[in-house]
């Protein structure tokens, strides 16, 4: 064999695994340089708020974000979906990120004070965590289902998330949560009290 035959085979043999490995990420991209968020959450504050004593009850997620894939994912929008036993469901929605050493030490209750700011979107790096405390309120935008009495029991949990290039908000993580009428009583009348819950979490 001359030495440009060998060239040439050597050249076909570059072309022919460029090719293959083109087609590999073509295939493959989505999963390569995708972003993977899973949802955890360990329990749940149920604080009173200065205009809202007990009504409805506002509740504080304490989430983590986890990006297992490799390519960054801007959280965009985030919803809580509470039904009871008896399919009763309340939707939440964020509106402020809580400073949870200020909430922890001052009065358990939210106030200006307690607040870091205003729910924005965030961006999570790829392979890295964002842990947050988020504020979510009763949800009362038109369409979205009237808010009924709490009652005491079983409470199926729902969190949605909506990430940048997603048409709509998807559940990442769901879990159960028993919440007595004791308990519900208590927060109905101003109380505060975190609630612990499983550590819990799928994408």
């Amino acid at each position: 064999m001359s030495k440009t035959t060998t060239i040439i085979s050597v050249i076909a043999l570059v072309i022919s695994f460029t090719a293959v490995v083109i087609s590999f990420v073509a295939a493959f991209k989505d999963r390569i340089f995708s972003a993977k968020i899973v949802v955890i959450t360990g329990g749940i504050w149920v604080v009173p708020t200065q205009n809202n004593p007990g009504n409805n009850l506002t509740l504080v997620f304490p989430l983590t974000f986890l990006n297992e894939g490799y390519a960054d994912a801007v959280i965009q929008s985030l919803r809580i979906k509470i039904t009871d036993s008896n399919s009763q469901v309340k939707s939440y929605i964020p509106t402020a990120e809580v400073d949870e050493e200020r909430l922890i030490q001052g009065t358990k209750k939210i106030t200006t004070s307690s607040l870091r700011g205003s729910f924005s979107a965030f961006i999570i790096e790829a392979r890295k965590s964002v842990r947050k405390l988020i504020l979510f309120a009763p949800d009362n935008r038109d369409g979205q289902p009237s808010f009924g009495i709490w009652e005491g029991g079983e409470q199926t949990i729902e969190i949605f998330v909506r990430q940048r290039n997603w048409d709509e908000q998807r559940i990442l993580a769901s879990f159960k949560q028993t919440i007595s009428q004791e308990n519900i009583d208590f927060f109905m009348s101003g109380g505060s009290k975190f609630i612990t819950g499983p550590d819990f979490g799928f994408d």
